[in-house]
């Protein structure tokens, strides 16, 4: 029997927007420069992605970390990440099918935002470039404000900031550390974008009820009744 959802809660970074190589040589550089100790990123990077800035610092240092020092070297981190961003020009898009998406979860009054383990630089530089103030309140956002440890108090403030309960939220993820807080928080429906190196641990999670591409797929999943939502 299929349930109702009230509504969306979508990850931005790797989700909304595919920028996952993004981030990845933003931190190589960030590690080459801060932390050259750390020889070998290949395994580590991935491991990380998805997590707030303070955790992965704090993960990548041999000493304790000041706030003061982690406010710094998260900043310079997303400004190599935003200048990675500015140099696709055109091509800096969201992933397809989500302004569809957005149009359609507006058009039948169902209840979205966003929750992102981006800092509030970052999501400024989103808003504004990708327009997305057209579709939602930019301050029922959730981000890296340095209070998160992790994504679970986030996407249940998120279903708080949209007034839905979280095991009635719908909640788009990429990551794995993403996938298993929204579990955490008590989701109960999750569509994953694919990531070609998580393709073995899907099957592992019940709550995952589609791996897509894009947001196409998830709009005939609408049409066709596969996806309820509370009218």
């Amino acid at each position: 029997m299929k349930s109702f959802i009230h509504g969306v809660i979508f990850d931005f970074n790797g989700t909304l927007f595919d920028d996952t190589k993004l981030h990845v040589k933003a931190w190589q550089n960030m590690i080459r420069n801060y932390f050259p100790y750390i020889e070998d990123t290949s395994k580590i990077i991935p491991q990380l992605l998805g997590k707030p800035n303070e955790v992965i610092l704090n993960s990548l240092s041999h000493k304790p970390l000041s706030p003061e020092e982690i406010n710094e070297l998260s900043n310079k981190k997303e400004a190599m990440y935003r200048d990675e961003c500015l140099k696709l020009n055109e091509k800096l898009k969201l992933r397809k099918g989500a302004q569809a998406l957005f149009s359609y979860l507006k058009a039948n009054d169902i209840p979205f935002t966003i929750a992102s383990a981006s800092i509030k630089e970052n999501i400024d530089f989103f808003v504004e470039k990708f327009s997305l103030d057209k579709y939602l309140d930019p301050n029922m956002i959730i981000y890296d404000d340095h209070s998160y440890t992790d994504k679970k108090q986030m996407f249940i403030d998120a279903a708080k900031n949209i007034s839905v309960e979280i095991d009635k939220a719908l909640i788009f993820e990429d990551s794995l550390s993403g996938i298993e807080c929204a579990i955490q928080a008590g989701c109960n429906n999750i569509i994953v974008l694919y990531n070609k190196a998580l393709k073995n641990l899907y099957g592992d999670y019940e709550e995952i009820k589609l791996v897509t591409s894009d947001f196409i797929e998830v709009i005939f999943q609408l049409e066709a009744k596969e996806l309820l939502f509370k009218k």
